[in-house]
C-alpha cells in the first residue's frame, strides 16, 4: 500500500498494523493488548462496509432473489 509522505520531515507514515502496534508499545505495557483501541479500531473499519451494504441492499436483495427464481 502506497501512503503519501508527511510534509514535515518527508517521513512515511508506517502501515495500519504497525502503526496499531507502536501505539499499544507507547500507550500499553508490553505483553498486554489494549482491547479498547482493538475494538474501537474495529468498528471504524466497519463502518464503511455497512454503509455500502446500507446503500447496495436493493441491488443485495434483488441479484439473490434472480437466481433463486426459475424461469
Amino acid at each position: 500500500m502506497v501512503r503519501v509522505p508527511r510534509l514535515a520531515g518527508g517521513q512515511q507514515k508506517p502501515p495500519g498494523p504497525v502503526e496499531a502496534a507502536l501505539l499499544n508499545m507507547e500507550y500499553g505495557s508490553v505483553g498486554q493488548v489494549n482491547f479498547g483501541y482493538l475494538e474501537a479500531g474495529a468498528v471504524i473499519a466497519m463502518i464503511p462496509c455497512v454503509v455500502l451494504y446500507v446503500a447496495l441492499q436493493r441491488s443485495y436483495i434483488r441479484g439473490l432473489t434472480s437466481g433463486v427464481v426459475k424461469g
